[in-house]
């Protein structure tokens, strides 16, 4: 038998939810005092600070996607302003916003605390008002409960039944990979809940064998406020994002009956919502799942600049010792990273030779694409010898 080449792709195999993004207004909070809720508050963190007008908050002290506004209840940042004194341009009502994009939510997982029961109860204790200005929820289908062709189908025949009056359609292309994105939406990007369903694989460039659809729910104001009460009154992010597509959204089989609300809702969308429920934790995603994202944004964040050193002195290995030296314990975050890695590796060596040894040829690694399947996917791990 010939010898085969296989390179083993690595993708999560089950479904999770994700928050994906956090605004937050704080009242009588310091910049401290948000850095500290979400852990990130030791001398490891390399927190910056710009001075430039953000929602009318004139400092933003910001790393690595997570930002803290503030400074509109101080004087001293509107004394160049020439039509207003200070005095009538100081806002003592817009306290301090933090605001997490999805990679800002990440490093949150990964640097910070990453717990999100923990911060939601944390911000709702807090002295003094706060609101949650938007709350993403994302859950991430890996195991196939959703078509995506399917749903833009029924979105355009209006097999459903929704609270927003706006739907929309998007398709994207990328003609050099051969991959078409579709996203669909319910709702308006300017209301206080907003649908967003799309073909995440495609965004990520793989083909269309990897199946990968997100649903969004994107929530502003008192939505969001109410959402994040709700999850930690139930401590299940599940149930609650199923109770808000069911109360907003949910697509429906047409029937002879002229009142759609009376038609039933459709099996994959049904079937979907009771599978949410079943998830019961905000799962931050693990070293396979999350740390290449930190990998991608490392190169592509500090890439050019480890080029330049690279090609200013020749070498590399001075650079790696000064880290080295300047870093001799690394957080444990990273720590876990590493051993989870080394485990992930171990375990692909002892499949990969037992596979070796149970067919008589070799299993290799490759960047060859025609090669590009995932051997224990298509075998599965029973055929091994016990």
């Amino acid at each position: 038998m010939e010898n085969r080449t296989v390179l083993v792709l690595r993708q999560p195999q089950e479904n999770v939810f994700l928050i994906d993004w956090l605004t937050v207004v704080f009242h009588d909070q310091t910049v401290y005092g948000v850095q500290l809720l979400l852990g990130l508050h030791t001398p490891d963190i390399p927190w910056q600070e710009r001075h430039a007008f953000v929602y009318g908050y004139p400092v933003t002290t910001f790393w690595n996607n997570i930002a803290i506004r503030w400074g509109a209840d101080n004087a001293k940042f509107y004394t160049d302003d020439p039509d207003k004194t200070a005095a009538e341009k100081v806002r003592h009502d817009m306290g301090i916003c933090l605001e997490m994009s999805g990679q800002g939510c990440r490093a949150f997982e990964q640097s910070g605390n990453g717990d999100w029961m923990a911060l939601f109860k944390a911000i709702c204790e807090c002295e003094g008002k706060i609101s949650i200005t938007r709350l993403d929820i994302a859950y991430d289908d890996h195991v196939g409960l959703l078509d995506i062709y399917r749903i833009e189908h029924d979105i355009r025949q209006r097999n459903l039944v929704c609270k927003g009056r706006k739907t929309s359609v998007f398709w994207s292309d990328d003609w050099d990979e051969d991959i078409q994105g579709l996203t669909c939406e319910v709702g308006s990007r300017q209301s206080n809940v907003l649908v967003r369903i799309y073909n995440k694989a495609a965004e990520r460039g793989y083909d269309h064998t990897k199946h990968w659809v997100r649903v969004e729910l994107q929530l502003r104001k008192d939505r969001a406020t109410v959402a994040a009460l709700e999850i930690l009154k139930l401590q299940h992010i599940g149930r609650t994002a199923s109770a808000i597509l069911r109360n907003y959204c949910t697509f429906r089989t047409p029937t002879a009956d002229t009142n759609k609300c009376r038609w039933p809702v459709t099996e994959y969308w049904d079937r979907m919502l009771l599978y949410m429920e079943k998830v019961r934790l905000v799962i931050a995603p693990g070293e396979p799942y999350n740390y290449s994202k930190t990998e991608e944004h490392m190169k592509h964040q500090y890439g050019q600049a480890i080029l330049t050193y690279y090609r200013m002195h020749g070498e590399i290995m001075s650079l790696l010792r000064e880290l080295q030296h300047r870093f001799p314990h690394l957080a444990k975050k990273y720590e876990v990273a590493i051993e989870d890695h080394k485990r992930m590796e171990a375990d692909r060596k002892r499949k990969l030779d037992e596979g070796r040894k149970f067919y008589g040829f070799e299993i290799l690694e490759d960047d060859d694409p025609l090669c590009q399947v995932d051997f224990f996917e298509m075998f599965g791990e029973d055929i091994l010898p016990d």
